[in-house]
């Protein structure tokens, strides 16, 4: 049997108490939104990043390969392909 003076409702805890946990509650919740908010732009700037890095050297490729597909010059395209 629960007495009246039980100490684990939030009635009987002092204000200050009760008011300290809201405030850490809700600057946990807040922190953890700005940690997921952060992981989510990083994850997708890297992505964003690596496909530019990709396209970019794939131009480069093209580029410096053309004439070698062009004339069918199997030791330059060797040749293009070890300098990456």
């Amino acid at each position: 049997m629960a007495s009246l003076q039980d100490s684990s409702t939030i009635q009987s805890q002092p204000i200050q108490w009760v008011l300290m946990r809201i405030i850490l509650l809700s600057g946990l919740a807040v922190l953890v939104a700005t940690v997921g908010a952060f992981s989510a732009y990083e994850l997708l700037a890297f992505r964003n990043g690596s496909i530019e890095q990709l396209r970019t050297l794939s131009t480069a490729i093209a580029t410096n390969s053309t004439a070698a597909l062009a004339f069918d010059d199997s030791g330059q395209a060797a040749t293009v392909l070890a300098a990456l």
